[in-house]
């Protein structure tokens, strides 16, 4: 099972640096991907996120964040390694 925080540098409510603070480090040590470009996020909170993986040694994904039909497929993660 692999898991990420979804736009931790955007404006909104998931904000990892705005809003969880008090909580940030811990979860950061926990997570071993973050996103790092979303569809749907403005540039400089996609590069704040890439930033934020690279200081962390983490790991970086990317999705789209299809909510409507056009937003399908703006982004997508592809793996060197083989699916199992």
């Amino acid at each position: 099972c692999v898991y990420s925080v979804a736009h931790p540098c955007g404006p909104v409510w998931t904000n990892l640096i705005r809003y969880m603070k008090e909580k940030r480090q811990r979860l950061l040590k926990k997570l071993p991907i973050l996103e790092t470009i979303n569809g749907t996020q403005l540039r400089i909170s996609n590069q704040n996120a890439s930033m934020l993986a690279g200081k962390h040694n983490k790991a970086a994904t990317g999705g789209s964040d299809a909510h409507i039909m056009q937003q399908i497929g703006k982004v997508i993660t592809c793996a060197k390694e083989e699916s199992r």
